[in-house]
Formats: structure tokens, sequence, C-alpha cells
């Protein structure tokens, strides 16, 4: 089975422009997130996580859908997790905690994916993990650091409800450590 995090070089990327929300409602800011334009009309493969917009990771197919409030629906999910650990300042992002960070993700085989502005630094790990797993190396990893905080960017909405999608979406049955 092909590594779900591993996305090919391509030279078909291209940016497009979603909406942060805020809430549940559009914010007003815009994140551009680095995609593939599928064969299907406005679809398009995420190729690098957002670091603001919520609801995808890397891997997932998206249709642009203007009348939807983040913009989009998800067609297909990767099974791939979106991790935020954010800082409470650049200072706190050094070389030495990203190696740290790094360390932790890869044991899960998970995937460094890049820093905003080196405060919110974003982690791709595939779903067979185990959110017990995750959870634990997120834990250790701000207790670490003070005031240090993470978070899923796509497993709750913006109620704090669980979105469920690995439910009818990833057949466990492929993986053997799960």
């Amino acid at each position: 089975m092909q590594d779900p995090l591993k996305m090919p070089a391509n030279d078909n990327i291209e940016h497009i422009e979603l909406p942060v929300l805020a809430k549940g409602q559009r914010s007003g800011k815009v994140e551009f997130v680095e995609v593939e334009r599928t064969k299907k009309g406005n679809r398009y493969q995420i190729f690098c996580p957002p670091a603001l917009v919520e609801g995808i990771a890397v891997g997932d197919v998206i249709e642009l859908s203007p009348e939807e409030p983040q913009g989009f629906k998800v067609t297909h999910h990767s099974g791939n997790l979106t991790v935020w650990l954010t800082l409470a300042d650049t200072s706190q992002y050094s070389t030495a905690n990203q190696e740290i960070f790094d360390k932790a993700f890869t044991a899960l085989g998970g995937v460094f994916e890049g820093c905003a502005k080196q405060k919110t630094v974003t982690f791709s790990v595939h779903i067979t993990a185990g959110f017990d797993k995750i959870e634990k190396v997120c834990d250790e990893l701000t207790s670490l650091i003070p005031e240090a905080k993470w978070q899923y960017g796509n497993v709750y909405d913006w109620n704090n409800e669980p979105l469920n999608w690995w439910i009818d979406e990833i057949d466990f049955a492929d993986y053997d450590d799960v």
C-alpha cells in the first residue's frame, strides 16, 4: 500500500484561496492552500495541509462550493489528520524544538509539514496511528513548552463536535496495527 502521507512531487501544484472561519462564520481572513486540480471540474486534492483552514488534511479531495461556510465540501478523505501545535510566541520555535517535534511525529508515522510564521507548527499523521497515541504525543510536547497548545485541524467542527468522517471512510481492516 502506498504511504498515504507522501504526496508525489508535482509540477501541477497551484494555490487556492479558502476562507478562515471563526466559530463557524467567515472571518474575512483567507489562507492560500497548496492543491492539485483533479480531472473533475472544480475539485482539488490537498497537497499541503493548511495552518488555519479547518476540516482538511493532506490527500483529501475538496470541491469548491461558495454556498458552504468554509467555501468547500470534502468529497474524499485521505485518512490523514492535520495536527496544529501552537506556540505562545515565535521564540519558542527553535531547531532543537523542531527536532523534538519531528522525532515525536515520525515515531507515529507522521510528517512535519511546516510553520505559519513560526508560531503554528503543522503535522500530518494517518488516523491509523490512533487517537490515543497522537494525543499522548501532543500532550507530552505541549508539557515541554510553556503555554503551547495543540489541536486537530480536521477532527472537530467549530462547535467542538467530532466530524466522524473516519467512521465510514476508513477501512481499518487494511491496517495491521489498528
